[in-house]
């Protein structure tokens, strides 16, 4: 199963599948709030990651494996938590929250990156959230001109940017992700443990860290207790920004979770 960042949709993710499919079965899905899937009232990361369950039971799939970016990674890691079955391979998938180590200045430097992610996310969905296919048709072509300016240069930039608009009444769409998924998924910035996700896993678990994304030192050391205190755990750094692995690194990110997962045989 696939899961991609937020912003984005499920059509980040066919590089993914085209590489990881020629050997297995390969399912991209819209997270919730996201593409075109449902939008409920409240965004919650266990529950987007008990989606992951039931479509996968719905589609008959049995014990899946899940590779996730970014939010994708952190709703993988809520994942593997449940499933000892899985394995699941994390892309610099860090969530909202705080690192439980080092010093005063560390945390505040944390704290800053936090907030910086948190002001570009609310940019990414300024109002208006919804219009006519005049507006609809501007927003899209906007998105094919930022998407490459932030790292994401696939080939398919294209629809994906058309995928993050839904018609809800004839002639009106609204954009998605909804500007509440990270108002609710960053309700606890501050406080919250920034790897829980990954504090109770179940199964063979893979974190990519890309070491050019911008978040401060402290969260390697924050990965390296996490590592020592979870055999099944294993933690690789890539000199990557954090959209790398969307197109211009997939095949190095790939060639990582190819090894994983011929290090660790499903059961």
């Amino acid at each position: 199963m696939l899961l991609h960042g937020g912003g984005a949709n499920l059509e980040s993710m066919d590089q993914y599948a085209a590489r990881l499919g020629r050997a297995r079965r390969s399912v991209a899905m819209d997270i919730r709030s996201c593409g075109q899937s449902g939008d409920p009232p409240r965004f919650r990361l266990v529950d987007a990651a008990a989606d992951v369950h039931t479509l996968a039971d719905e589609l008959g799939l049995g014990s899946i494996d899940v590779v996730g970016h970014s939010m994708g990674g952190f709703v993988g890691g809520f994942f593997a938590t449940g499933h000892p079955d899985a394995r699941v391979v994390s892309i610099d998938g860090f969530g909202p929250g705080m690192v439980t180590v080092g010093s005063a200045e560390d945390r505040a430097a944390f704290s800053a990156f936090q907030a910086a992610m948190r002001a570009a996310f609310f940019e990414m969905t300024a109002p208006p959230e919804s219009g006519d296919g005049s507006w609809r048709d501007e927003q899209i072509a906007m998105l094919i001109e930022l998407f490459p300016q932030i790292g994401y240069t696939a080939p398919n930039v294209a629809a994906m940017a058309a995928r993050n608009f839904v018609e809800i009444a004839d002639g009106l769409f609204e954009r998605r992700p909804r500007r509440h998924l990270f108002a609710d998924a960053f309700e606890d910035d501050g406080d919250a443990d920034i790897l829980r996700m990954y504090r109770n896993v179940r199964c063979p678990t893979l974190v990519i860290r890309c070491t050019r994304s911008g978040a401060p030192e402290v969260l390697d050391a924050e990965l390296d207790a996490l590592a020592s205190a979870h055999p099944g755990l294993r933690v690789v750094r890539m000199p990557l920004t954090h959209l790398a692995p969307a197109w211009d690194a997939i095949d190095d990110v790939v060639g990582e979770i190819d090894r994983f997962f011929l290090a660790h045989p499903p059961p």
